[in-house]
């Protein structure tokens, strides 16, 4: 099967020219987004990161605790309900400590291990440094 000349490699759609034998085919992927017409509405919010190193905080076994996801909230890492005007698709997170103990909240806003601390503001800290390089050096 040999594409037509004007058509592009495109991911979409690849038009091809019939051979002597066969008929010509239009060839359609799949789009694997998904057309939401309430994005307008609710555009996509990422958080803002609170600080670089995660909050020490001391948990007390029973009691609730909503970490702010956001990173708006001017008490963190618990949240005090800023992200209703500032970031109102991104809701805090809800947990209880199952016992007494010291733990390092992130502050990044960017682990895998909500609420608690991976690591990944190593990647916050090093992006941010590459990019204050990178307006030095242009």
């Amino acid at each position: 099967m040999v594409l037509h000349p004007g058509a592009s490699e495109s991911p979409r759609c690849s038009i091809s020219r019939p051979t002597s034998s066969e008929p010509a085919r239009l060839h359609i992927r799949r789009v694997t987004t998904l057309w939401r017409p309430w994005r307008w509405a609710f555009p996509q919010v990422t958080p803002v990161p609170a600080a670089r190193l995660p909050y020490r905080v001391k948990l007390s076994a029973g009691k609730h605790y909503a970490w702010c996801a956001c990173g708006h909230s001017k008490k963190q890492p618990f949240c005090d309900g800023t992200h209703r005007t500032e970031a109102p698709s991104i809701a805090p997170l809800r947990f209880t400590a199952d016992k007494d103990r010291t733990a390092l909240l992130c502050a990044c806003k960017q682990t895998k291990n909500a609420p608690y601390c991976d690591g990944s503001h190593l990647k916050v800290i090093y992006r941010d440094v590459v990019k204050s390089l990178k307006g030095i050096f242009k």
